[in-house]
């Protein structure tokens, strides 16, 4: 009496816990956003607060333009005027002047500064979306390969299952004892909680997503799509196309900005010339007058500037050069990595192409007529799970490693589409472009 009730117990435990996945999608009434590559890529796009950010933040490149090719120095008007007492008389004395500094010193290098400055902003903002949408994507990857560990898991569990009501069933009929209805219940369990962790898995990957994304709260997502990312079969494409990476030219551009800053900071030590002019009344005479100011360039000014300016460009020289090499070094190990994987992935799937499916079910099939004992069919489930398992590791795996190749590489579709603006080789010694 004890063991049918324990197995009734167990049984309704097990339908509760089939069914809780369904009961729980039919009373959310949020509706599911299905999402595919192509959307998550748009979404990155247009949603992202680091992108939005980026592009906003791009205005203040712009301004620096703005100000470094108006003039620095506006017009500026002297009004004199008084009253001159003379034995002849009192006269009255009044002048007009109008005068202008001259901006020529280190005009042209700081406007070559501002603009190298904006195309390095333009390239980092590249540089921050390739960024973005790599991740959007990854996280996509690893929700996709989630909700297929959580198929998995429910096939497991729809199979020990069954296999728990074919024990129920034989010890029933005496053909087996209840340690064997106990065993297939803890299979199941164990099944139960796989199913339980692909599950938060997968809730995990969505969640993060939706906040990149910058989905409204509370947003109800799925993923479609094959767990698979292409790249060009062609290695010189690949590695052609990482010549552009936005990074480099971003690198190349501050190096840039830096040597026109320096040569901005040199031209503080030349020269300034003002002019003015002016017209009056003297002494009942009218007066016109015309000058010419030019400075002294007694003290270092500019010293401190050229030398931060300086230091910054050799900074930028080694970090270039770094970066160079480190891209170049990270694309060859990760098209090497997607190359082995690929191939161990092709190999993989042609060995488990057949005979995972029938196999579990000829086992299955040898339990319920008396053939084979639990533990044969547990065995066998067990090496058939972990094959799948390990198929879909390898799947996301090889995709992740092709993800990283087109990030390096900024191959379509993770760049950003439309026309851009890119600075593309560094100034010349004199700031000018």
């Amino acid at each position: 009496m004890e063991s049918r009730q324990s197995r009734r117990i167990v049984t309704l435990v097990i339908a509760l816990a089939v069914a809780a996945p369904g009961l729980a999608g039919a009373a959310s009434a949020t509706p599911v956003l299905p999402l595919d590559r192509e959307s998550v890529i748009a979404l990155a796009r247009a949603r992202s607060s680091a992108i939005l950010a980026g592009r906003a933040r791009l205005g203040a490149a712009d301004g620096e333009v703005a100000r470094a090719t108006q003039w620095r120095f506006n017009p500026e008007v002297e009004l004199q005027a008084g009253t001159r007492t003379t034995p002849e008389g009192e006269t009255w004395d009044r002048s007009l002047w109008l005068s202008q500094r001259l901006d020529l010193a280190g005009r042209g290098p700081r406007a070559a500064a501002a603009r190298w400055g904006l195309d390095a902003a333009h390239a980092e903002q590249r540089a921050t979306e390739i960024d973005v949408v790599a991740e959007s994507v990854r996280l996509y990857l690893v929700a996709l390969h989630a909700a297929a560990e959580r198929a998995v898991a429910s096939d497991a569990v729809a199979l020990q299952a069954r296999l728990h009501e074919v024990a129920v069933r034989r010890e029933a009929a005496g053909e087996v004892g209840l340690i064997e209805v106990n065993t297939a219940a803890i299979a199941l369990a164990r099944a139960l909680a796989s199913l339980a962790r692909a599950a938060a898995a997968g809730d995990a990957a969505l969640a993060e997503l939706a906040t990149l994304l910058a989905l409204e709260p509370g947003a109800v997502l799925s993923v479609t799509g094959d767990l698979a990312w292409t790249l060009p079969a062609d290695r010189g494409t690949v590695f052609a196309a990482a010549a552009s990476n936005p990074l480099q030219a971003a690198f190349a551009a501050r190096r840039a900005e830096a040597e026109a800053r320096r040569d901005a900071a040199g031209a503080e030590r030349w020269p300034e010339l003002s002019i003015a002019a002016g017209i009056g009344r003297e002494e009942d005479a009218d007066i016109a007058g015309f000058g010419l100011g030019v400075s002294l360039p007694l003290f270092a000014r500019g010293k401190g500037e050229r030398l931060a300016a300086a230091a910054e460009a050799a900074a930028r020289d080694v970090e270039l050069a770094a970066l160079e090499r480190s891209l170049a070094d990270r694309l060859e190990r990760a098209w090497n990595r997607h190359a082995q994987l690929q191939s161990a992935l092709a190999a993989y799937e042609i060995a488990a192409r057949d005979g995972e499916a029938r196999g579990v079910d000829l086992v299955e099939l040898g339990y319920r007529e008396g053939k084979l004992g639990l533990g044969d069919v547990l065995a066998v489930r067990r090496e058939v799970l972990d094959a799948r398992q390990e198929l879909l590791d390898l799947r996301l795996d090889t995709a992740l490693a092709a993800l990283e190749v087109a990030t390096l590489a900024a191959l379509p579709p993770l760049g950003p589409i439309g026309p851009t603006t890119g600075a593309a080789e560094p100034a010349p010694s004199k700031g000018t472009r």
